[in-house]
């Protein structure tokens, strides 16, 4: 039945980006060939290819894909920096073709959007810029995370408690093996009372990603290192995934809690999306009454908006902050909370952008992060 709805999920997303790809594809080749005497067939043709580009990252890496290697990782990084590049150029000729029309209408003396050198001169120009931002974009995205601190008082602690932050991971084949060495090893130098893991760690089948999981088990933190469900897992398979955080010792959360103080309890639920594979979250068992300081561990950070939802703080990633810009104004819109710290009656949330990427190990204005949250007496 799992195998089943993750088929459905998978199909329905192919059926998206599709959709999605054709429209792309048509009217950046329509703003492009508009204004010359290309035939209709070579139109086509630069349709298809674009259409391509924006759609091969996700039918090359489909949940049955068998490409690992090498040769495999680099092609890799070339199909998602290329549907990078045209997704950018999308966003930024939209945008830039809403305000040259608006300019015109209040008779700027800027050239006709619709004149053949103008627009020639404007592409290259947008491409140009294009090919730079995605290039910094790579670099942001494949460098080891910073470290940022966040500090929180409460009355219910008893001495301070330092919580590592770091959903989002997204083990994958392509993952350097180097860059999750570095952040477990930045991490773990920072002595923390406890790792949190809020989800979306494992984001591939697990013969694929043999020698990165066991890496896991290498997270060091004296009362526990604690993982819980994200979409990326259900995607994959629950059960493989927590197969694979047991054999690497990590505490996995399912609608529970487990006392590492007695004046701090760390309670986990799966993310949303489980409640479609007869999986519920169960917000009332994971969150016991109790006088002890309750740090919940939600993938989604609009779970923070559940009536049953009494935790102290919740710590969640699922946004990567966009982590492509204009990806920001979706993942806002859909998520409410993007990225940071938010307090609502005496009650917190911490967004991370995460520690790794899903998809194209790029980010555009939305650094990674590996978060310290010290939480101290008050």
């Amino acid at each position: 039945m799992m195998r089943w709805n993750r088929l459905i999920m998978w199909t329905m997303f192919t059926i998206i980006m599709t959709c999605v790809a054709m429209a792309v594809s048509g009217l950046i080749t329509i703003r492009w060939t508009a204004t010359t005497a290309l035939s209709g067939q070579a139109r086509l043709g630069i349709a298809v290819m674009i259409a391509f580009i924006f759609m091969s990252p996700f039918l090359l890496r489909g949940p049955s894909s068998g490409l690992v290697g090498p040769i495999s990782n680099a092609f890799t990084y070339v199909t998602y920096f290329l549907f990078v590049c045209v997704f950018l150029f999308f966003c930024f000729m939209i945008a830039r073709d809403v305000v040259w029309i608006i300019l015109k209408i209040c008779s700027f003396p800027v050239p006709s959007p619709f004149q053949t050198d103008a627009v020639l001169k404007a592409n290259v120009a947008l491409l140009a810029i294009v090919i730079v931002l995605a290039g910094f974009s790579l670099y942001e995205g494949t460098r080891v995370p910073q470290l940022k601190e966040i500090t929180l008082y409460s009355e219910k602690i008893k001495e301070p408690l330092k919580i590592a932050v770091l959903p989002d991971i997204h083990i994958h084949r392509a993952l350097s093996r180097s860059k999750l060495r570095q952040i477990i090893d930045r991490t773990n130098a920072e002595r923390p009372d406890v790792i949190a893991l809020p989800g979306d760690i494992i984001d591939d089948r697990a013969d694929t990603i043999t020698d990165l999981v066991p890496m896991l088990a290498d997270f060091r933190a004296p009362l526990g290192v604690f993982v819980v469900d994200g979409n990326h897992e259900i995607y994959i398979g629950t059960a493989d995934a927590q197969s694979e955080f047991k054999a690497t010792h990590l505490t996995y959360l399912y609608n529970e809690s487990r006392e590492i103080r007695p004046d701090v309890r760390i309670a986990g639920v799966p993310d949303i999306q489980s409640n479609r594979i007869g999986r519920p979250v169960d917000m009332k068992r994971a969150l016991p009454e109790t006088q002890a300081y309750t740090v919940l561990l939600a993938h989604t950070p609009k779970m923070f908006d559940m009536t049953d939802n009494t935790a102290d703080l919740q710590l969640s990633g699922h946004t990567h902050g966009g982590q492509i810009f204009p990806f920001h104004i979706l993942a806002w819109l859909s998520n409410r909370y993007l990225s940071g710290l938010f307090h609502h009656h005496n009650r917190y949330l911490y967004v991370s952008r995460g520690a790794g990427q899903w998809g194209p190990q790029m980010r555009l204005f939305a650094p990674s992060e590996i978060t310290m949250v010290t939480i101290l007496p008050k």
